[in-house]
């Protein structure tokens, strides 16, 4: 069906010149289909510039103005540029990088406009006194009309018609105008709305990628929905072969499943930080210890919509705490054994040390003490006695020590030992405590697939060097 001729179709706007072919559209009854024109420029373009180019064109059209500009920036305190053209002949180059927008407002209409935050309608722009702008004046033209575009209250762009008549554009060119530009103005709020939190986005995904504890979004089922990088490290599993899986049949042990899924029932309430300790599964099926916390994560509207839980790995600690719990009872057994070497021998004094030591099984080795003996795989120093002198500290030389027990201590070596009486060091320099012994027995033995002798010894006192 054909339009009335009052009422012709609003023209589409040709690529690239920001103009309009065909009929211009001069009654005030079309303004209503140009609003829908630049609802439609607006829903397909994805660059502000152009929608505000665009939009401007397609309004200066309607209004026959004979030129037409833009300005953009982010707000009048910064840089910003402005494009002026003529409208029958288009924007002309895209690439075009246009004029720095004065910082001084007196001195540029747009500026003027967008310092003002609200419209301006000049009818004669030789008579303004509240600024001028060279530039317009320039290009002979006589009249203007320009209305800032407004993100969060700050002017972050204007849209300018021009014309060389006196008393060109009246009130209701600046309504139609102005209610184009509201819709360019929620139009770029909500682009740089969405800019925000795309930026947001990437800067939380860099903080999540970078920190080293488990971090996961659970749904309030408990199904798993992204993971970081740290999670994907730990666990050796890919974000896809996690996602959408339970939390307790993808990595958590079977036995504690029912514990976590309390847990995360009691978070989804509104308890947090909810904490809870359990045991992870790797892809490999190596456990890791992890403390986890579970923190409810709420929408728009205060409902709690998913689950934030974040794990640190406590394995190496808990391996540390255990060795540390294994040292102090074997510190509080060789205490105990210094204590019997004391009181079974006068002369012997107890062993000062700083380094802990561990048990380790003995297999196969008959019993030569009558005292319990006990694993100490510990690296001392030991030289001879000969000649009844005590020997140079220089003369020292380290045994890789095997047990020791109240009454002596044994050591290892490659060869027999031709001197029946030493000294040992106990402890680790300059901590250091000297006790005489003599050699018991000399038992070849095969350890760690290697031919050594194991030097057993009593001890028969305890000799002090001057200190230095």
């Amino acid at each position: 069906m054909e339009p009335a001729a009052d009422h012709p179709a609003v023209p589409a706007l040709q690529p690239g010149l920001g103009g309009i072919a065909g009929v211009r559209p001069t009654s005030p009854s079309r303004r209503p289909a140009v609003l829908v024109e630049v609802g439609r420029r607006i829903a397909t373009a994805s660059c502000s510039d152009t929608i505000v180019r665009d939009a401007t064109a397609l309004v200066a059209e309607t209004l026959q103005a004979d030129h037409c500009g833009m300005a953009c920036c982010e707000d009048i305190t910064s840089e910003g540029r402005y494009w002026l053209w003529e409208t029958s002949a288009g924007f002309g180059n895209e690439q075009e990088a246009g004029d720095k927008l004065p910082i001084s407002s007196v001195s540029s209409m747009f500026g003027f406009a967008m310092s003002l935050k609200e419209p301006v309608l000049v009818r004669e722009l030789a008579r303004e006194e509240r600024f001028i702008d060279r530039r317009l004046l320039h290009r002979g033209l006589k009249s203007a009309l320009v209305v800032p575009l407004l993100v969060d209250g700050a002017a972050v762009g204007a849209m300018g018609l021009f014309d060389r008549q006196l008393h060109r554009f009246n009130e209701d060119d600046l309504l139609f105008t102005e209610s184009i530009a509201h819709l360019l103005s929620g139009t770029l709020t909500r682009q740089r709305m969405q800019e925000t939190l795309e930026q947001q986005c990437r800067l939380q995904q860099t903080m999540l990628d970078t920190v080293d504890a488990l971090v996961m979004e659970i749904t309030l089922r408990g199904r798993i929905r992204w993971v970081n990088r740290a999670c994907q490290r730990l666990t050796d599993f890919e974000p896809e072969e996690l996602e959408e899986r339970p939390l307790w049949n993808a990595l958590i042990a079977s036995e504690e499943a029912n514990m976590l899924q309390a847990a995360l029932d009691r978070a989804a309430h509104g308890q947090a930080p909810v904490e809870a300790e359990t045991y992870l599964l790797t892809k490999k099926s190596h456990r890791r210890r992890i403390a986890w916390s579970f923190a409810p994560l709420h929408d728009v509207q205060g409902k709690v919509k998913s689950l934030l839980a974040t794990g640190v790995d406590l394995t190496d600690l808990q391996d540390l705490q255990e060795e540390l719990a294994r040292t102090q009872a074997v510190a509080r057994q060789l205490e105990q054994s210094l204590q019997e070497i004391q009181i079974g021998s006068p002369e012997a004094a107890t062993v000062a040390r700083d380094t802990p030591f561990k048990l380790i099984p003995e297999v196969g080795q008959r019993e030569r003490r009558d005292s319990p003996r006990r694993a100490y795989p510990y690296v001392q120093l030991i030289a001879p006695i000969i000649d009844n002198q005590p020997p140079d500290p220089s003369s020292f030389r380290e045994v890789m020590c095997r047990d020791i027990s109240s009454g002596g201590v044994s050591f290892l070596s490659r060869v027999k030992l031709t001197h029946d009486r030493w000294v040992i060091a106990f402890g680790t320099p300059p901590l250091l405590t000297y006790v005489t012994a003599e050699i018991v027995h000399q038992t070849p033995m095969m350890i760690d697939n290697k031919p050594q002798i194991v030097i057993g010894c009593r001890y028969t006192g305890r000799i002090q060097y001057p200190s230095k």
